[in-house]
């Protein structure tokens, strides 16, 4: 392992390897982005930012956040303006999201903003005080807190995940060099003589992954030889818990990802597997482990069938910058009527969320309904 590693986590990972075998890289990413001491996401660095990893959509600013929250004030009007009205966002980080929303929902229509309860899932303690502080001042008895999405049941409202998914573990797999009967094989993380991390591939034991591998097996011939791919197991556990989480409502997932058929497309040979630090992208996730974000894009066709399956629908699949465009063009007309003194800035944002070269087309948006 590189030597800017943990030395804790490289020498807790060694030690599984050596009690347990050759390690899936699914529990490999789990290690090194949430062990809650040494894992990327338990230390206390800042993580988002244009002066930190990597940048977000919520981190552009504000605009973001309003456009959402005029988007759920349309739902909320279009299903009969509940008294009660949930909006729960697992993964909300430090709260940034849900002040953006609050702060718009207050000033947009004073009923919306009675009947919120903004109900934030995020395990990370630190990360949970940090939106205390960021929201009591102006939204207190406007929040509640969660560590797990699986702890709230039955609302009425909204689920918002943004950067959820691709945060999930993942298996990775690859195409054999040789075409026989087992085309397709696991990637897995294991050691060298001299206890650094290297590559090993083996027959999956995974029951989903296998399932991926007989779908792709009539295609088999049209993939080259060391083809590599992600296969997120966690997809259809969280559209579940979605669902447990919403008797009524909008369901809106917004991440990196493709519809299967892009996905997998024999020409995405290395994948979709990044690391980044300091806005550096790098596709070797064995190097500086604990110390960089791992990330890869999601199946969005697999996500929009789990939540089928589980009882949403009216799905509807976009790109980021014209669900943005087409949820905040009212508004943004309004704003020419009446410019505020911050118009240009608020412009500029909103041309960073949706141009096709910014993250416009960089992330994709699916939304349904129960």
């Amino acid at each position: 392992m590189h030597s800017n590693a943990t030395p804790g986590l490289h020498e807790l990972i060694v030690e599984e390897i050596k009690a347990s075998g050759d390690m899936p890289f699914n529990r490999f990413m789990q290690l090194a982005l949430y062990h809650p001491e040494y894992g990327y996401y338990a230390s206390g660095t800042k993580r988002v930012g244009k002066s930190a990893d990597f940048i977000t959509s919520v981190s552009i600013g504000s605009i973001f956040g309003t456009i959402l929250a005029h988007r759920l004030h349309q739902y909320w009007q279009q299903s009969g303006q509940w008294k009660s009205f949930s909006i729960i966002e697992p993964a909300a980080h430090d709260g940034t999201l849900a002040f953006d929303i609050l702060t718009t929902a207050r000033t947009l229509d004073e009923a919306f903003f009675k009947a919120i309860d903004y109900q934030l899932v995020e395990p990370n303690k630190r990360l949970q005080q940090e939106q205390v502080e960021k929201l009591s001042a102006e939204f207190d008895g406007k929040f509640s807190q969660f560590t797990e999405l699986s702890e709230i049941s039955n609302q009425q409202g909204a689920i918002i995940s943004n950067e959820l998914v691709d945060a999930f573990p993942v298996h990775l797999f690859q195409r054999s060099e040789a075409d026989d009967d087992q085309p397709w094989l696991e990637r897995f993380v294991t050691l060298d003589e001299n206890d650094q991390l290297i590559w090993q591939t083996a027959p999956t034991s995974n029951a989903q992954l296998r399932q991926l591998f007989d779908q792709l097996a009539p295609h088999a011939h049209a993939y080259p030889a060391g083809y590599q791919g992600e296969f997120n197991t966690a997809i259809e556990s969280f559209a579940k818990q979605a669902s447990q989480a919403l008797s009524r409502g909008i369901f809106i997932t917004i991440d990196y990802g493709h519809l299967q058929e892009e996905l997998y497309h024999p020409a995405r040979v290395e994948g979709t597997l990044q690391t980044y630090s300091k806005h550096q992208k790098d596709d070797n996730p064995l190097v500086d482990v604990g110390n960089r974000d791992i990330t890869c894009h999601i199946d969005f066709t697999r996500l929009q069938r789990a939540s089928e399956a589980y009882g949403f629908s009216k799905m509807k699949h976009n790109t980021q910058g014209n669900y943005l465009t087409t949820n905040g063009a009212p508004w943004l007309i309004s704003l020419e009527k009446n410019p505020p003194a911050d118009l240009p800035h608020l412009i500029k944002q909103f041309q960073t969320l949706t141009h096709p070269a910014m993250l416009g087309t960089k992330f994709q948006v699916l939304e349904g309904e129960k």
